[in-house]
């Protein structure tokens, strides 16, 4: 009876987890706005009423954003003026090709940082975890990673959208309970987390 319970103890004990890196991104001092000219972009968006723009002042306000906060480049164009005409301005460019161009150059530098801090090859990874609120495209965010990283063809994926801040909280949830399930069968596993709220208008991250 005494072996049967230490089984079963042995069998149903967590395993022990560990971070080996994070990282997060810096974005580039040209996605960089202060609040004035957040309002200004919102207002050459042309979708928001008077009304509209008066209370996003009053959130803006209120949100603790800094003098330094990242927009996505494509938004951010709006504040530049177009080249053949200095006194019109360019339009921002809201398409899925924007979008994809950001995820790309945000979410490939800090996989890329986070895997070296670590020591760990993209082939040695087994699961893959993407969280981002906003922008869910098809081919998905994973498979993006693993063909740029050439990741191995049975890495476990999961894309993770809509869920705003708590998501971040879910996918290190969800990698824990991956993770012990694989160390209970006696294997080994590696797993990268990238996690990214409303585009960039908060620093995406890596573990």
């Amino acid at each position: 009876a005494l072996i049967l319970a230490v089984g079963v103890y042995m069998i149903r004990r967590d395993s022990p987890i560990y971070m080996l890196s994070f990282e997060t991104f810096k974005a580039p001092d040209d996605w960089k706005c202060n609040q004035d000219e957040i309002m200004e972009m919102m207002k050459r968006q042309n979708c928001f009423t008077q009304e509209g723009l008066n209370f996003l002042r009053r959130i803006l306000d209120r949100s603790g954003t800094g003098p330094a906060t990242a927009w996505p480049p494509g938004i951010t164009k709006c504040l530049k003026p177009k080249e053949d005409n200095p006194y019109e301005h360019q339009e921002a460019d809201r398409s899925i090709d924007a979008s994809r161009t950001e995820a790309q150059i945000v979410i490939f530098d800090i996989v890329e940082k986070a895997l070296k801090k670590a020591n760990v090859k993209p082939r040695d990874i087994d699961v893959l975890i993407i969280n981002c609120s906003l922008f869910s495209p098809t081919p998905s965010l994973c498979a993006m990673v693993v063909s740029q990283f050439g990741m191995r063809s049975d890495v476990e994926t999961y894309n993770l959208s809509g869920m705003g801040c708590s998501a971040s909280l879910i996918s290190i949830d969800l990698a824990k309970k991956l993770l012990g399930r694989k160390c209970r069968a006696g294997k080994g596993c590696r797993c990268v987390i990238q996690s990214s709220v409303r585009r960039l208008r908060r620093s995406p991250r890596a573990v």
